[in-house]
């Protein structure tokens, strides 16, 4: 068989085009670090990469999610640490009175901080973050409690407490039922209990005096069950921070494992191919010094 010109330049430039190929697709393997960039490279490969980055993604929505819970029980609990401090100061005030030696003077004194801690407790029921209402239930725009001339309202939010996913069968609650705490299952509740206390302590009523001391040990307890279950919650969350930070990074190592390039043999692989084509590139650059007359035979 007779080989001619063409066929020889026509087999030279599609070496060339064949070892700029080889070579494009290194380069661009080392520049961009990936060795699987298109399913073809690689389809075994691509399907576990699909599978870690879907992962990936419900990690930090995950991740996302208990990090603002974290920062939204936090500020729940210190509401509720607040609550504690107003209970015990109105405890106090009220054994304040109990004494044989009390005066007029210390009697109103213990009245006007009673009225001093149901303003503050009525704020801390209406505490807001980020424009939601924690102690309203699922109604996140409804403020809880009003207080009007110093007559408190009924609890206007719900016993649905919102909660959130932090995995796939972890649930923890970001809002809290007011109305449980405030009053749960008792007759009344504590604005009502701090009301007939103060009205007992003007009249000079042991009696009553004594039954508001009762009710507030009894909302003093609730409230602490609420924080102790909120310290539960944020434990949970601190634990499972630290499990979805570890299984992000073992599923980052699988997916680099599935799609990033050696880069050590990348380029090697792509000095092989700059070599093979300069090589053809010469080929063709010979081959258009011969002679047509070499081929005439």
């Amino acid at each position: 068989m007779r080989v001619t010109f063409g066929m020889t330049m026509n087999s030279a430039m599609a070496d060339v085009n064949a070892t700029a190929q080889r070579l494009a697709g290194t380069q661009l393997e080392v520049s961009s670090g990936l060795r699987v960039r298109v399913p073809s490279d690689d389809p075994a490969a691509t399907v576990v990469a699909i599978g870690q980055q879907t992962e990936i993604g419900a990690l930090q929505q995950y991740s996302n999610t208990a990090s603002a819970a974290t920062s939204k029980l936090s500020v729940t609990d210190s509401v509720l640490s607040d609550m504690v401090t107003q209970l015990t100061a109105a405890k106090s005030s009220a054994a304040s009175v109990l004494v044989s030696t009390v005066t007029p003077s210390q009697m109103q004194g213990a009245v006007m901080q009673l009225q001093s801690i149901r303003d503050a407790l009525v704020s801390d029921f209406n505490t807001q973050y980020q424009g939601s209402y924690i102690f309203s239930g699922s109604k996140a725009t409804t403020q809880p409690f009003t207080e009007t001339a110093g007559v408190v309202s009924a609890y206007q939010g719900d016993a649905s407490p919102v909660s959130v996913n932090i995995d796939r069968q972890i649930t923890v609650p970001t809002s809290l039922d007011g109305g449980q705490i405030a009053q749960g299952s008792a007759a009344t509740d504590v604005f009502t209990d701090i009301s007939n206390l103060i009205t007992a302590i003007q009249a000079n009523d042991t009696t009553g005096i004594n039954t508001g001391m009762t009710n507030l040990d009894a909302a003093f307890n609730r409230v602490v069950s609420a924080q102790t279950g909120v310290g539960i919650s944020l434990q949970t969350l601190q634990a499972q921070q630290s499990r979805l930070t570890s299984a992000q990074q073992a599923a980052t190592t699988q997916l680099s494992k599935a799609q990033d390039a050696n880069m050590a043999q990348a380029i090697s692989d792509m000095t092989s191919a700059e070599t093979a084509n300069r090589a053809a590139l010469g080929a063709v650059a010979t081959i258009n010094k011969v002679s047509l007359l070499d081929y005439i035979g």
